[in-house]
């Protein structure tokens, strides 16, 4: 790789940060679910690092149940975090610190569309067919589970064609090789449906290996693969946890839609957001008369991941990310063999559907047609442009000390707690998201997040601050004022936005 090329890629990658920390700054909607989960697995390995050797904390996250999923990617970027001088959990930090896991998928995406190309133009055009999807930029601004995974099975299938590849199949690609199982291995201790990407993978490189008399190195790489993966699986399938995930896994939202919607639901996510349907339609019709082959192995095998993640009865389009880097590689080979103009002409169409998903609701956007109504929880729309003003959980969290008294300690409930709606992209209620920062803060207080209910009040004792949606009237629930006997107005929050106007009353319970 010459100079010019190392000065565009890295380019590339700068453009790419400066626009995903933009975005994190304009940013202030509340937490969504799964990210608020994930952060608070990455606080696990941010809060216990300090002072401690990173590789403690690794053979921790490898060795210790963390739950259903493997605590390879919270660990690593609870250690970034740290390393990188993150101090506050409830802002950008996590975010920014997870970057890095999309900055490893854009160089083995230029990797892969290098090596399957054959040219430094067609890895940076591979990576920056990647940097230009919607679906998979916006998903890199959260910390999702899906985008180490993403990064690894990149790194994976760039080191395994580069070994495929290499004009010496012995010495210098047993490195390669080894380095793609690893890879495989790591991806598998993010999650588990890393093995979409990887089955079809496997099988081509296998496949291609002993056509090349190189199957030794595949048996390395599938070596390395098993000696990183198979002793958490194992000790998981040993104790009788990982084969009740998988079960309860097959089992999700079987009926939320009926059996054809099912199986279309990602060919109509791989027509409307890893690439805005503007950008197709302009790539085929700016490419109609470009005849050229090129290795469609990266297709192929994105497309066996697409076929098996079709039987599956989870529907969200971000499962479709490992593959993504795949595509990219083919696209980025493709476009290499076309017309300069042309090939920018499809380049900047891409560029203006990426900032336009970012920054405003646009047709050169994405399009959501037979995907919102499969889950019956809140629709997941990571492509969305930045949401503000926020809540001001500062000023929240001052009035429940004014109310409770600061440094003692005291209990905070909700008759009923706030729940955002799903355009606010979350799937907890305010109480949820009180009690973690509550904890965060030092504070004394413990957060009720059960709300009152008239067989039982508050299933855990009555609250001495209450939290209410609105001006608290005893006419809606006669027997909750009883209960509470007289309550006295601290203060109040307000938030006035489109998506979520809420008034949030504090009251001390006399």
């Amino acid at each position: 790789m010459n100079a010019r090329t190392t000065g565009l890629l890295l380019g590339l990658l700068a453009g790419w940060l400066v626009l995903q920390a933009g975005w994190l700054a304009a940013d202030d909607r509340i937490a969504e679910g799964d990210v608020l989960g994930n952060v608070g697995a990455v606080e696990l390995f941010w809060e216990d690092h300090a002072g401690r050797w990173a590789g403690g904390e690794l053979i921790r996250a490898y060795v210790e149940d963390f739950g259903e999923y493997p605590a390879m990617y919270p660990a690593i970027t609870g250690i970034v975090a740290k390393w990188g001088g993150v101090t506050d959990l409830d802002g950008d930090g996590p975010a920014r610190a997870a970057l890095l896991w999309g900055l490893l998928a854009l160089v083995s995406t230029f990797w892969l569309g290098r090596t399957l190309g054959r040219s430094d133009r067609a890895g940076l055009i591979a990576a920056a067919a990647l940097a230009c999807s919607p679906l998979w930029s916006s998903m890199q601004r959260h910390v999702m589970l899906e985008n180490g995974l993403c990064a690894l099975a990149a790194l994976s299938a760039a080191a395994g064609f580069a070994a495929l590849r290499s004009a010496d199949p012995k010495a210098r690609s047993m490195g390669a090789w080894v380095l793609c199982g690893a890879a495989a291995g790591l991806a598998l201790l993010v999650k588990q449906t890393a093995v979409l990407v990887l089955a079809p993978l496997a099988v081509v490189l296998l496949v291609e290996a002993k056509r090349s008399g190189r199957l030794g190195g595949a048996m390395a790489a599938a070596a390395a693969a098993l000696v990183v993966a198979v002793p958490w699986y194992a000790h998981r399938m040993l104790v009788g946890v990982e084969g009740d995930y998988l079960l309860r896994s097959l089992r999700a939202n079987p009926d939320a839609v009926g059996p054809l919607h099912q199986l279309v639901f990602y060919p109509l996510v791989l027509v409307q957001q890893p690439w805005a349907p503007v950008t197709l339609v302009v790539a085929l019709a700016v490419g109609w008369s470009v005849r050229s082959r090129v290795d469609r192995t990266p297709l192929w095998i994105a497309l066996g991941g697409v076929a098996l993640l079709m039987l599956l009865p989870k529907k969200y389009p971000r499962l479709l990310l490992p593959l993504l880097p795949l595509a990219a590689a083919w696209i980025g080979a493709q476009l290499s063999t076309w017309p300069v103009r042309r090939a920018a002409a499809v380049g900047g169409v891409a560029g203006l559907s990426l900032l336009a998903s970012s920054f405003i609701q646009s047709p050169l956007g994405e399009g959501r047609v037979g995907l919102t109504d499969v889950d019956e929880r809140c629709y997941q729309d990571w492509i969305q442009p930045p949401s503000s003003p926020g809540l001001d959980f500062d000023a929240v969290l001052a009035l429940l000390e004014e109310a409770g008294g600061a440094g003692t300690e005291y209990t905070v409930g909700s008759l009923r707690w706030p729940v955002p709606p799903c355009a606010h992209q979350t799937t907890h209620h305010l109480g949820e998201h009180l009690r973690i920062r509550v904890r965060r803060a030092g504070m004394e207080a413990y957060v009720l997040t059960g709300d009152w209910r008239a067989d039982q009040a508050w299933p855990e004792g009555r609250p001495d601050v209450l939290v209410t949606e609105g001006p608290f009237a005893c006419g809606d629930l006669p027997a909750a004022c009883a209960q509470v006997n007289a309550l006295q107005r601290v203060g109040t929050v307000t938030l006035d936005h489109p998506e979520w106007p809420v008034a949030v009353f504090v009251y001390r319970v006399l």
